[in-house]
């Protein structure tokens, strides 16, 4: 009876395969990790047939494998900082769930940031008056009688102007849209560069 030997595991490279890489190269390979490493040898592996040197292998398998484990990051990355940023767009509406409910707190922060943009228009434009207002005041207030002067004192102006500041400030709204989906440019250029292992291979 013949015994059958069993293939070697596609997670690992062959012996005689790691006899033939370059040794810089061999040494750059052990240092891999096991995710990565697994990775090149199953492409390594199925590619073996072709008769291509295995140097050349392990480098085309290397950069396949890298970009995989980038694209998979990125996305988690990306859906992470999403949710993330939409429980925060819900917190401030008082949604707790923001986190998994992207759809209420995308809604809500869409509601309250139209909201916020508008009454700041209309208080911009009081505000304008309100400047205008304090011009006349400071023409004329001595032309008043003296009771009524102190009426419209500087500090009495003063209350009023800071009440307006303080609703101003209230209403900033943030510059960049803070559940965007746009990509950040800084990931898109990310997605382009290789990292510095890469260019070792």
């Amino acid at each position: 009876m013949v015994r059958k030997t069993n293939p070697p595991a596609q997670h690992e490279l062959l012996r005689r395969t790691l006899n033939q890489l370059d040794p810089t190269l061999a040494k750059l390979y052990s240092q891999l990790s096991a995710g990565l490493s697994s990775r090149i040898a199953k492409l390594v592996n199925e590619a073996l047939p072709c008769g291509i040197h295995p140097d050349r292998l392990v480098k085309y398998a290397f950069l396949c494998a890298t970009a995989e484990q980038q694209v998979q990051g990125n996305a988690v990355s990306r859906n992470h900082t999403s949710r993330a940023k939409h429980e925060l767009a819900g917190e401030i509406h008082g949604l707790r769930t923001g986190y998994r409910d992207l759809g209420e707190a995308k809604r809500r922060y869409r509601i309250g940031r139209r909201a916020r943009q508008q009454i700041r228009a209309s208080l911009d434009a009081v505000l304008a008056k309100w400047h205008k207002f304090e011009q006349v005041v400071l023409n004329h207030r001595s032309e008043l009688p003296l009771h009524l002067q102190s009426r419209f004192s500087d500090a009495a102006r003063g209350t009023v102007s800071k009440v307006f500041q303080s609703m101003r400030i209230a209403l900033v709204v943030d510059e960049k849209d803070l559940i965007s989906e746009k990509c950040p440019e800084g990931e898109k250029r990310g997605e382009r560069e290789l990292s510095a292992t890469t260019a070792a291979f």
